[in-house]
């Protein structure tokens, strides 16, 4: 099941520091005494430090409405999305049931376990390399994630020779150099691959933001530049589900043509069938699956 949790929504409001040694600390940082005093007075069950109040329940839940009307009448600042930051920090976690995932024609996979003990960077093009000194420790596993990018999939040997043979549509393996002289992986260590794709879809229909706060709809951007570090809004999801107008290319596996915010640099999301997730699914992986919105 994919539904481990209910969707939720989290409020964190903080206690802004008035001490001198804060004085450029951002215009949004937090909310004065006399106010988070009254905030406290209402709904101090949810009141975790002295400084901090956070409340984290299931959507539809009184509290919730509650809070932020307090907040309004306040005149607290309250943006609509998580683009800019308000004193009020609200974040939403939507969890998809199986049903919304069977709907959806491509999803995005990730796992929670099998990580790679080593990370990996990424070179000017947005493409991922492993750190010479972190080779010793990828050796042991066939499959897995890298700890600072949990969207991506690097596989190895005879796994990815049983994956090649499924001839997924779009779908190539993309040798990881090293950041060592030759850029080649020493003899006792079998190289890795990243799942990917030469299919790139065309930009997502929906606005992205930076940490500048700057906000500007996918087409608009330069995605050439791998150093500008850009994420997806809806709202003050977490994890916004990607959306497209459609139609898209039939295929297993493809890449956004985003560079969305990674370690550094911006890196293409990879996109898969059902087809492609059955198959990885097949060879022993257990996914977390969240659904790509066409429209």
């Amino acid at each position: 099941m994919n539904n481990i949790k209910k969707s939720h929504r989290r409020i964190k409001i903080y206690l802004r520091n008035e001490d001198e040694a804060y004085i450029d600390q951002h215009p949004m940082k937090g909310v004065p005494k006399h106010l988070f005093s009254k905030i406290v007075s209402q709904f101090g069950k949810y009141q975790i430090y002295n400084d901090q109040i956070k409340i984290d329940l299931p959507y539809g839940h009184p509290d919730l409405d509650d809070i932020l009307k307090l907040a309004n009448e306040l005149n607290l600042h309250i943006e609509p999305n998580i683009a800019k930051k308000s004193q009020i920090e609200i974040e939403d976690f939507t969890v998809y049931d199986d049903s919304e995932i069977a709907s959806s024609k491509y999803l995005e996979c990730s796992i929670s376990k099998s990580n790679f003990d080593g990370i990996v960077d990424l070179d000017k093009n947005g493409n991922p390399f492993v750190i010479s000194e972190n080779i010793d420790a990828l050796k042991n596993q066939e499959f897995g994630l890298m700890t600072n990018f949990p969207r991506l999939f690097f596989i190895r040997g005879t796994l990815k020779k049983r994956l090649e043979s499924f001839k997924l549509r779009g779908v190539n393996f993309y040798l990881l150099p090293t950041n060592s002289v030759s850029g080649e992986w020493p003899n006792r260590v079998d190289p890795l691959y990243l799942i990917q794709s030469s299919i790139i879809f065309p930009e997502v229909d929906m606005e992205v933001f930076d940490t500048n706060e700057t906000v500007i709809k996918s087409c608009d951007c330069d995605w050439g530049d791998t150093k500008k570090l850009w994420y997806p809004i809806d709202g003050y999801e977490v994890k916004p589900t990607l959306k497209y107008k459609g139609p898209l290319p039939e295929v297993d596996v493809a890449l956004t043509k985003e560079h969305f915010g990674g370690i550094g640099r911006g890196y293409h999301r990879i996109i898969y069938s059902h087809r492609a997730v059955e198959v990885l699914k097949s060879v022993g992986l257990k996914l977390v699956l969240n659904p790509v919105a066409v429209g």
